[in-house]
């Protein structure tokens, strides 16, 4: 492929290019996905792993508290402003919701 006069190649190609989408071109051509709901961005790389252990240790650290409010007497559990009954509800969640 030659070059003659410097009239073809890239800069030519390019402002074909250029003039044939415009921007107004390109947002009428663009999908919509106005009803599509949003999926949420995973982590990348070994943030992954760090995510992962942090959830394992806030489900850890939630059912050993779950664990020692059942262990807490009534009046301690008036003094913290709940009854034995809330309490009971409490300890009977999965460790897993919040």
């Amino acid at each position: 492929m030659t070059r003659t006069g410097g009239t073809s190649g890239f800069g030519t190609l390019f402002s074909t290019v250029a003039a044939l989408t415009s921007p107004v071109q390109g947002m009428v051509n663009r999908p919509y996905y106005g009803g599509v709901p949003q999926l949420t961005v995973r982590p990348r790389g070994r943030r992954w792993i760090r995510h992962a252990v942090e959830t394992v240790l806030t489900w850890h650290e939630r059912a050993r508290e779950r664990h020692q409010l059942m262990q807490l007497s009534d009046h301690m559990l008036r003094d913290i402003g709940i009854s034995r009954a809330e309490a009971f509800g409490e300890t009977e969640k999965p460790f897993w919701r919040a």
